[in-house]
C-alpha cells in the first residue's frame, strides 16, 4: 500500500465525528499511504489537520437538512462543494482509490467518472437509505422507496468494491447488484489497546 494515494469522501458528518473513517484513515496513513479526506469544516478538525500522510480539505457544511427536500438541499450542496475539490486534487495528486462513505447514495455519477478515469471505487457503506427513510413513518411513501432502492443500484453498479458493517447489509447490497466476492463485511468496534487500557485501569 505505500505510495498508494486513497481520497475519501464524508457528507454527513465532519471527519473528526466520523469514528470509523477516523481508525480507517489511522490504518492506512500507518500503512504509507497518501491519504486525503474531503469533509465539512468543523473546529473538531483541528488534530487531523497536521496528521502526518493526511491532506484534511474542507468545505462549508451545507444547513442541515430538517425534512426530505431539506435533506435533498443539504447532499446537492455538499456535492457542488465537493466535487471542485475531489478534480483539483486529482488534478494535483493523482488519485488510486476513492472511498466514498455512505448514505447519500448521491455519488455514483461521482464513481462512474472517476472509474473512467482509471481510480479504483471503493463504497463504504454504513446504513441504507430506504431503511433510513422506512424508520420515520407507519407507512412509507412508495415512490420514494421506489426511488432509494433505484438509487442502490446504481451505486453497486458502478463500485469496484464495498465494505459494510454487518451481514443484513451485504445482503441487502447483494439483492441491489452488487457482486457478493467483491462486498465485504467489516465491522466498527473499539480499538481493543484503549479496551485493553480500561481494564488494567
Amino acid at each position: 500500500l505505500r505510495g498508494v494515494h486513497v481520497a475519501a469522501m464524508v457528507q454527513n458528518v465532519s471527519l473528526a465525528e466520523d469514528n470509523r473513517l477516523c481508525k480507517q484513515v489511522e490504518d492506512l496513513c500507518a500503512s504509507g499511504c497518501q491519504v486525503s479526506v474531503i469533509t465539512r469544516r468543523d473546529d473538531a478538525n483541528e488534530p487531523w489537520r497536521s496528521h502526518p500522510g493526511l491532506t484534511l480539505i474542507e468545505y462549508r457544511a451545507p444547513k442541515d437538512g430538517d425534512s426530505t427536500a431539506g435533506h435533498l438541499r443539504e447532499y446537492l450542496a455538499s456535492l457542488s462543494r465537493q466535487i471542485p475539490r475531489l478534480m483539483h486534487l486529482h488534478l494535483r495528486y493523482r488519485i488510486d482509490v476513492l472511498q466514498i462513505c455512505q448514505p447519500p447514495d448521491l455519488y455514483f455519477p461521482v464513481a462512474a467518472v472517476a472509474r473512467r478515469l482509471g481510480i479504483r471505487v471503493l463504497i463504504d457503506q454504513r446504513d441504507l437509505m430506504p431503511e433510513t427513510l422506512g424508520q420515520r413513518y407507519a407507512s412509507p411513501p412508495a415512490r420514494a422507496m421506489k426511488i432509494l432502492h433505484w438509487l442502490e443500484t446504481r451505486t453497486q453498479a458502478h463500485a469496484d468494491a464495498t465494505v459494510t458493517v454487518n451481514d443484513y447489509l451485504r445482503s441487502r447490497l447483494i439483492s441491489a447488484g452488487g457482486a457478493a466476492e467483491e462486498i465485504r463485511v467489516v465491522r466498527n468496534g473499539p480499538l481493543l489497546q484503549r479496551l485493553d487500557r480500561a481494564h488494567a485501569a
